[in-house]
């Protein structure tokens, strides 16, 4: 199994604190105390945050607001939100799911993408 990432008040605590509106990967990575592994399943790849949020494209960078990675670390340390994601997956229509969160599901759900709880990915052992 993956090594749990689970540090959500010093994140959200670092992120508070930082003037800047917009991080890149590498900086968010630093600030928040992860691995580049860790924020790909916790936020770059994690369904709940392709549910909710997009960072901004450019052609040299993707960029994160600050503002939107404080909301997404704080829904991930509650833990009630993975569950409720995966139940909708399946309880609402494709049109339903999509005037809910403003994507279909196949974008939320894509291949590679991950749903952690509690920073652990659940897996079939």
């Amino acid at each position: 199994m993956l090594q749990p990432w689970n540090d959500y008040e010093k994140a959200i605590e670092s992120l508070e604190n930082d003037p800047r509106e917009e991080l890149t990967r590498n900086e968010a990575t630093e600030l928040m105390g992860m691995s580049t592994g860790a924020f790909s399943r916790e936020v770059k790849d994690n369904q709940m945050f392709l549910a909710k949020y997009e960072p901004r494209l450019t052609g040299r960078a993707s960029y994160y607001s600050r503002k939107d990675l404080i909301e997404h670390i704080k829904r991930l340390q509650k833990g009630e939100e993975p569950a409720l994601l995966l139940y909708e997956r399946t309880a609402l229509s494709d049109d339903a799911f999509k005037e809910k969160y403003g994507k279909t599901k196949s974008q939320v759900f894509r291949k590679g993408s991950y749903l952690t709880v509690g920073g652990y990915i659940p897996t079939e052992e």
